[in-house]
């Protein structure tokens, strides 16, 4: 079994809250710490990365660079896209008040930087292996 613990918090003005989420399951898929270079396009950089999107309970993906990701085929045609932003980590988890941005299972993982850096990718995704 593995846990995702994720912690939420704001600190402004006097006023300090914080939130720690936890998810436990017994699956976890992992991106960690790949690097996409600069100008690589999405025919050139594939990452394997497995995830039946029914069955995920946690989900953190971060790069250190705009870049974006395409599932399951270069021009994402049955999978996603999302472009992420530099270091703002894409969270999400059952209790979420949005939907998953991951609708269609994953069988692998495309990258596109073009944003003039080396990119360092961190991934992971808890979720239940025996639906």
């Amino acid at each position: 079994m593995a846990t995702h613990t994720i912690t939420l918090g704001v600190d402004c003005s006097g006023f300090s809250r914080s939130k720690e989420i936890s998810n436990t399951d017994n699956g976890v898929s992992l991106i960690d710490g790949e690097t996409v270079i600069t100008g690589a396009a999405d025919q050139d950089l594939q990452i394997a990365f497995v995830l039946d999107v029914s069955e995920c309970s946690s989900f953190y993906l971060v790069s250190d660079q705009n870049i974006q990701l395409e599932t399951n085929a270069v021009d994402a045609t049955g999978g996603n896209t999302l472009n992420l932003i530099a270091n703002e980590p894409y969270i999400w988890h059952t209790s979420s008040y949005d939907t998953f941005k991951l609708t269609a299972d994953v069988t692998t993982t495309y990258w596109t930087n073009q944003s003039g850096s080396t990119a360092t990718i961190y991934c992971v995704a808890l979720y239940d292996v025996t639906p």
